[in-house]
């Protein structure tokens, strides 16, 4: 699966998030809360590796480095991450796809 085919319904399963059991007006929320979470992971990987958003969406190995980022967001709220906490699976896997060695 390319990283364009993810899809909220995709990060909703990931996350175990039952959109049925929500209201009409609460699912729409949390249905477009993960849209942005989506987005910005993808948008985090292209940053953070040097990549453009072709490539990341072309990319079949940056999976799981989406769903992780997006669990992150959708857990904490936020993508701040002390040092000596930081997701060592993420680290080696986005660290395989950087281009920014400089």
């Amino acid at each position: 699966m390319k990283v364009k085919e993810i899809t909220k319904n995709d990060v909703a399963d990931y996350l175990k998030i039952e959109l049925s059991e929500y209201e009409d007006a609460d699912r729409k929320k949390v249905e477009n809360f993960l849209d942005e979470i989506l987005i910005t992971a993808k948008k985090t990987i292209c940053d953070y590796n040097g990549l453009t958003k072709e490539e990341v969406d072309e990319s079949e190995n940056l999976n799981i480095p989406i769903y992780i980022l997006c669990a992150e967001m959708y857990d904490r709220r936020s993508l701040i991450v002390e040092k000596s906490n930081s997701n060592k699976v993420l680290d080696i896997i986005m660290g395989l796809n950087d281009k920014n060695f400089l």
